[in-house]
């Protein structure tokens, strides 16, 4: 709708106010949209004209700025000509603006065959935006009388039979297009499936009548629509409002702004459902992972028996004689209760080494039940909070909205199921601007939070020169914390040693990339190869407790 026939009738009319205007800039700077700069009487006028796919279009807009880099100048030799006049083809969809030695004809056709082409007065293509295969032709426009077939065609009838009437209005007025034939025929109560053919002379009189006085309303009308559904589906452009689009988003006694409205809210509406589809997926592809991961935890009965079973296997391999000796693959002794039980054997084992093998897999199956019991609820809280977030993205209904939910949304579903739980193991401080700190607990504790947890490109802090936990603030690639976060995470980091009651200690900072851990070194002890020291006070963020 936007480069319909009458949307041009009326844009070509809006921008004789270019007559006498002289042209002192053109220039491109984004994929196929050329921009004109115009002055007249000390005014600039900016005509933008887009050959986009679907969003092509002309139109005037208040202003525009040329960008310093990326912009190239189109049709040099034509800086300082002054327009005469503007006219429509009378039966195409070229503007033309007439100049004193030259022309520059805006060709609006869909898809990839749209261009903009510079002629001399007689038609000699002199340059074109888009590349042309040969540029010494002459410019040709269809002027076939026969090309635009009226209404009273129709009565021919040589169509084939059970032909839509829609389809049959717009190859035989290819002015009126699908919608406004649509409407014509809402408006005439007949439904645009209904076979051509088989309309009564009433219906087609009927239909006719309304067809005339759409044409009608669509060239006289001095207010032009962007109508919608309500929703986020893609507006339209309109010279008459329609019964299929209930609402007006948007009116204006100028095509041009008309147009640019409906391009900006078509953008707009793209932006937010491809974002809000994007973080749906995330935030299902999460949730299933999660409930996946609830349901195992909730019913793996099997690894309670088999902690037991090591254990009962462990203490029975211990009381047989000769323990010291090879015994096979496996070997059948009677249990406590009288029972006979076969136990699989390490046949490579004594029975002894064989007992402390099972012994360390009840270690390992109680330690797993342990991790499921600590790890279960923190599943079960972040399932409920991905719950809540598809809730609150599916009652969004603007860009803004799911814009304001998706730094929510990364934060929860951005992180690895791994990061998830490990936060769980550290003390945690959420700083200024939306950075977090990570302090160990204990020196196993330091070691894993340094070489597993941290990223090369992340923070590491120390109290200099006593003994105290490692902290590390995580740095998202590309962003670089401010000054006063560096403080707070350092004097974390010395609320967190022995110089905690210190009025001031030194605390080394690096990035983790040259934190190293000696070979054999104790756990917690490592070697900064480069460093920074900042001196703060020892203590925690304001209304924040110490975490245990």
């Amino acid at each position: 709708m936007l480069r319909h026939y009458y949307t041009l009738t009326h844009l070509s009319r809006e921008l004789s106010v270019l007559s006498g205007a002289m042209l002192i800039e053109c220039f491109t700077q984004e994929r196929n949209i050329l921009i004109l700069v115009f002055e007249k009487d000390n005014t600039d006028y900016f005509l933008e004209c887009s050959l986009d796919g679907k969003l092509g279009a002309l139109f005037l807009r208040p202003e525009f700025s040329r960008a310093r880099r990326n912009s190239t100048t189109i049709f040099p030799n034509s800086v300082g000509i002054i327009v005469q006049s503007v006219s429509l083809h009378p039966s195409d969809r070229i503007i033309t603006l007439d100049c004193e030695s030259q022309k520059i004809h805006f060709l609006m056709f869909g898809g990839a065959s749209g261009n903009i082409l510079l002629t001399d007065t007689s038609g000699k293509i002199l340059d074109s935006f888009k590349s042309l295969e040969n540029k010494n032709i002459n410019l040709n426009i269809n002027n076939d009388d026969d090309s635009v077939r009226q209404y009273q065609d129709f009565r021919m009838k040589n169509f084939l039979s059970g032909t839509p009437i829609l389809t049959t209005i717009t190859k035989y007025d290819v002015f009126l297009g699908k919608i406004y034939a649509g409407e014509a025929c809402h408006r005439a109560i007949i439904s645009t499936s209904s076979p051509f053919d088989l309309l009564s002379t009433k219906e087609l009189t009927t239909l006719h009548s309304e067809i005339e006085a759409l044409k009608k309303e669509c060239l006289t009308t001095k207010t032009y629509y962007v109508l919608g559904y309500g929703d986020n589906r893609h507006p339209v452009f309109s010279l008459v409002l329609l019964n299929e689009y209930s609402v007006i988003e948007y009116q204006s006694s100028s095509v041009s702004e008309a147009i640019r409205r409906r391009i900006a809210l078509t953008r707009q509406r793209e932006k937010y459902n491809s974002l809000r589809i994007n973080l749906e997926k995330k935030l299902h592809r999460v949730e299933k992972r999660l409930q996946s991961s609830i349901f195992q935890m909730e019913n793996d009965a099997k690894a309670e028996e088999r902690a037991t079973n090591y254990k009962s296997w462990a203490e029975l391999l211990l009381a047989q004689p000769n323990g010291r000796q090879l015994h096979g693959n496996t070997i059948t002794v009677d249990s406590w209760t009288g029972e006979t039980i076969e136990i699989p054997l390490d046949e490579r084992l004594t029975l002894l080494e064989n007992a402390e093998k099972y012994f360390a897999k009840t270690k390992s199956a109680a330690d797993a039940t342990k991790v499921r019991a600590e790890r279960l609820p923190s599943y079960k809280s972040r399932l409920a909070k991905i719950e809540e977030l598809l809730a609150k993205i599916e009652e969004t209904s603007t860009l803004q909205e799911v814009l304001e939910l998706q730094e929510h949304i990364e934060q929860i579903a951005g992180k690895s199921m791994k990061e998830q739980t490990e936060h769980s193991k550290y003390r945690e401080f959420a700083l200024e601007e939306g950075f977090t700190v990570y302090v160990g607990k204990n020196a196993a504790n330091n070691d894993e939070l340094t070489m597993r947890f941290a990223k090369p490109n992340d923070i590491w802090f120390h109290a200099r020169g006593v003994s105290g936990s490692h902290a590390v603030l995580k740095v998202k690639a590309g962003t670089k914390p401010p000054k006063h976060v560096i403080e707070q995470a350092a004097s974390i980091a010395a609320y967190y040693s022995n110089a905690r009651n210190a009025k001031y200690t030194p605390v080394a900072y690096t990035l983790k990339k040259y934190i190293r851990k000696p070979k054999g070194a104790n756990p917690g002890a490592v070697i900064m190869e480069r460093e920074e020291v900042i001196m703060v006070s020892p203590k925690l963020p304001a209304g924040m407790e110490e975490k245990e």
